[in-house]
C-alpha cells in the first residue's frame, strides 16, 4: 500500500489516483486521521463480500 501525507496528496493527485488502480493509497493527516483511496472496482469487490461475524 502506498503512504501518502495530504501536502503530497493534493500536489501528485494524478499519480496518486494513477497508482490507486493497482493499490490502495493510504492519505495520513497531521492530526492523526487516515483515508484510503482505491479504484471503484475494488471498492464494489470490497462492498460486495459478505461480512463475518465472529
Amino acid at each position: 500500500m502506498k503512504i501518502a501525507n495530504a501536502k503530497n496528496f493534493r500536489s501528485e493527485l494524478k499519480n496518486y489516483m494513477d497508482a490507486a488502480v493497482a493499490e490502495p493509497v493510504r492519505i495520513n493527516r497531521r492530526d492523526g486521521q487516515s483515508f484510503i483511496l482505491m479504484s471503484e472496482q475494488v471498492y464494489d469487490e470490497k462492498a460486495s463480500r459478505p461480512v463475518r461475524n465472529c
